[in-house]
């Protein structure tokens, strides 16, 4: 078997690139087809089963600005009340490419100009929002938006802030993220 490149985490990158050519969304031809999206939210006691036997895959964002990123102080679990980066869940039928943009839009109101692979993580936490255990396997990006202005709360963030480098007392996967980011 080959060597597979490796994130800070420990998870695979199997294959890193095929969303992304020249930083631009994008998905290479012949490599999905397409199927109708199927969008959430989902009923709480669906999702609640959901999350007791499978990992969710979701796409998270280091939004980056003059030498800043961004975080917003989340309002819910898991992380309740701690500094997170943005992102979310991918639909069924949803493209990675179409994800970042969808959530993106959602959480921050910014749009992406350049779109930059950092890693895929695995997110474990003992509770969420549904009282039952999460796992996420996060692909995580560095985005440049193409413009800035004033960003948009959502249901899960209490505001959002920028900050030049990472705070000792953050949690352990949002500074793995923000370092393998590039960030210190």
């Amino acid at each position: 078997m080959p060597d597979l490149p490796v994130c800070h985490s420990g998870a695979l990158i199997r294959n890193p690139s095929p969303l992304l050519k020249k930083n631009r969304l994008r998905v290479k031809p012949g490599m999905t087809q397409k199927m109708k999206v199927i969008k959430g939210p989902f009923p709480d006691e669906f999702y609640k089963k959901l999350l007791q036997f499978t990992p969710v895959p979701t796409v998270d964002f280091v939004v980056v600005h003059d030498g800043q990123f961004l975080m917003g102080l989340r309002k819910n679990k898991p992380a309740r009340g701690q500094w997170w980066i943005p992102g979310g869940r991918i639909w069924k039928g949803e493209t990675q490419a179409m994800a970042i943009k969808r959530k993106l839009k959602e959480e921050t109101g910014l749009v992406p100009a350049s779109v930059k692979l950092v890693g895929v993580f695995d997110a474990m936490f003992p509770d969420s929002m549904f009282g039952v255990s999460n796992h996420s396997i996060t692909t995580v990006y560095r985005i440049k938006p193409k413009t800035i202005k004033v960003l948009k709360k959502d249901s899960q963030h209490g505001e959002f802030q920028w900050f030049k480098k990472i705070d000792p007392k953050w949690h352990p996967y949002v500074k793995e993220q923000l370092r393998a980011a590039g960030f210190k």
